[in-house]
């Protein structure tokens, strides 16, 4: 079995703006920037709102940010629609503080001076 993709709730793919996806960002977050949700919103779904896919371990992600229901919870929001942009950018962003939080402190880094490279650690963190 291959990695399925499905677009609901008709098959047709529903995208979401560059300007939508930076304003919502900035709602939920103002220390990642937001070229790193408009990136991962980018190479997870190609903007895409409605995706879901299934691997064959039969893990779940949803929506722009290809999060799951398990990592919906982890962020304290459980019932969070990650269909949704504003409920996955708030998912998204909960989850990327905290990630960004331990590599600072794993990597003994300057809060107010990251090094560039620290987004794609970040970004590899999703994964």
């Amino acid at each position: 079995m291959a990695r399925t993709t499905i677009f609901v709730p008709n098959g047709t793919r529903v995208r979401s703006s560059a300007a939508e996806i930076v304003a919502a960002w900035r709602r939920h977050t103002g220390r990642i920037p937001a070229q790193f949700a408009l990136g991962t919103a980018q190479h997870e779904s190609n903007f895409t709102l409605n995706e879901v896919d299934t691997e064959e371990s039969g893990f779940v992600s949803k929506g722009i940010f290809q999060l799951s229901d398990e990592e919906a919870a982890e962020a304290g929001r459980p019932k969070a629609n990650l269909l949704a942009l504003e409920d996955a950018t708030e998912v998204f962003s909960v989850l990327c503080e905290r990630r960004l939080q331990r590599l600072i402190e794993a990597a003994d880094l300057n809060e107010d001076n990251l090094p560039a490279d620290v987004w794609a650690y970040l970004a590899l963190a999703h994964n």
